[in-house]
């Protein structure tokens, strides 16, 4: 897959008083991944219109009080849409390379920042769908949020940023492989980067009193595509498998981990599986994932 278009999704989820900090290494990531891949990186402030806001408004609430409730959600995307933008425009400043800014189509990295209006899930749905890859950073309200509908609705890869990212991302790249639809589509979609990193590790983690997964299929299909991997397996139990890819990863000083992400039921939108959820909260490693 060529990644062409990066997209860095931000939606009013946070307290006005809260601290903005956790955006930039979302941004600063899309930057360097759309400089080496002659990218275009669109980052992309999601506010609310009205009449969405309207619908979510209970019946019961006074006239008055409806016209407050609007009022002051309409301030309040306002607000996050325009330190949304000052984000963009200081991380821009602090780099160490430019970043040439294009509204319309053009050849080689570029960037621009969009605003839109209208339902968070569907504008980041339609529009996630047209990416070639959504990056999000890990902290505050939105990432649950984000990755959910980036997974379950877009169809594409979602990177997920830890807040001490690393300046090289993708340099030393972990493929987390139990042979499944998700992990198959994990690395279809992560070719680019595999193809870039200096350094690949295939994890395997055997689920105890289980067959031993081969993993000497994947191994030959990287190298048909001209990739060299080291292979590392564990055994851990069905609830430590994803702290068990974590340690691996860490262990090959990855600063990249491709994984499937699984879904259980749909009890809600979407309930992540252990190793997933583990990612999203607890995992300090950038976090490749594909639904």
């Amino acid at each position: 897959m060529s990644i062409r278009e990066i997209l860095v999704p931000i939606v009013g989820r946070e307290e006005l008083d809260s601290d903005d900090s956790f955006l930039a290494p979302a941004v600063e990531a899309a930057m360097s991944l759309g400089r080496r891949f002659g990218s275009h990186v669109e980052v992309l402030s999601i506010g609310a219109v009205r009449e969405v806001v309207h619908r979510s408004v209970p019946w019961w609430v006074p006239t008055s009080g409806v016209r407050e409730i609007i009022d002051l959600v309409g301030e309040g995307h306002r607000l996050q849409q325009e330190r949304a933008r000052t984000t963009f425009e200081s991380v821009i400043a602090s780099l160490d390379f430019d970043v040439p800014i294009a509204e319309e189509p053009r050849a080689g990295f570029c960037a621009s920042f969009v605003t839109m209006a209208g339902d968070p899930d569907e504008t980041l749905s339609v529009r996630g769908r047209l990416a070639d890859l959504i990056v999000v950073a890990r902290a505050g309200l939105q990432p649950h949020y984000l990755v959910d509908v980036g997974l379950r609705e877009t169809g594409k890869p979602v990177l997920l940023m830890p807040p001490n990212a690393p300046e090289a991302l993708g340099q030393r790249v972990a493929l987390a492989w139990n042979g499944t639809v998700e992990s198959a589509r994990a690395l279809a979609l992560s070719m680019d980067f595999l193809r870039a990193a200096e350094e690949r590790t295939v994890i395997v983690v055997d689920e105890e009193d289980a067959p031993e997964q081969s993993a000497e299929p994947l191994l030959r299909y990287l190298a048909w595509h001209g990739l060299d991997a080291k292979l590392v397996r564990s055994r851990a139990t069905c609830s430590a498998i994803a702290e068990a890819i974590g340690s691996e990863a860490m262990n090959a000083r990855a600063d990249l981990l491709v994984m499937g992400a699984h879904s259980r039921n749909r009890l809600r939108e979407l309930i992540l599986g252990d190793v997933t959820e583990h990612v999203l909260t607890e995992t300090e490693i950038a976090a490749l994932m594909v639904h």
